[in-house]
């Protein structure tokens, strides 16, 4: 006599393939997820030369802000030699200028890490797969 060991065991046996299913479905999303998060960091703009990635409008910005404080200290170097701006003002500038280099590296280095990541999980560069979504003429 089985008893009721038959209808449990069947039970089971389905409660097993649930647990796997949920196990499939857990595993494909741990895979998905930085995919979808590459993708999501992934701003392809036009023209081509432009960055492919958030971080690279970030370093942009941090190129631009150099730039001009390149500019600054030149300007204010001007104006101390015209007698307009004090020492304390260059040295103001100067300053300034540094920390605009330091988050350039900084943006630089994130800039590379996420271009690193993007390639690691997608496996094909951002210029690929934006030739591969144009449609062809």
């Amino acid at each position: 006599m089985s008893g009721r060991r038959v209808p449990a065991a069947a039970l089971l046996a389905a409660a097993m393939a649930l647990a796997g299913a949920a196990l499939d479905r857990a595993a494909a999303e741990s895979l998905q997820k930085p995919a979808a998060r590459a993708h999501r960091n992934d701003a392809v703009r036009d023209p081509p030369p432009a960055p492919f990635f958030a971080s690279g409008a970030v370093l942009d910005l941090q190129r631009d802000n150099v730039s001009r404080l390149t500019a600054a200290v030149r300007d204010t170097r001007s104006r101390m030699a015209a007698g307009e701006a004090s020492r304390t003002d260059l040295a103001e500038v100067q300053a300034r200028l540094a920390a605009a280099r330091s988050s350039l590296l900084a943006a630089q280095a994130q800039y590379a890490a996420d271009k690193a990541s993007y390639l690691a999980i997608i496996g094909v560069p951002p210029a690929e797969i934006a030739r591969k979504r144009s449609p062809r003429r």
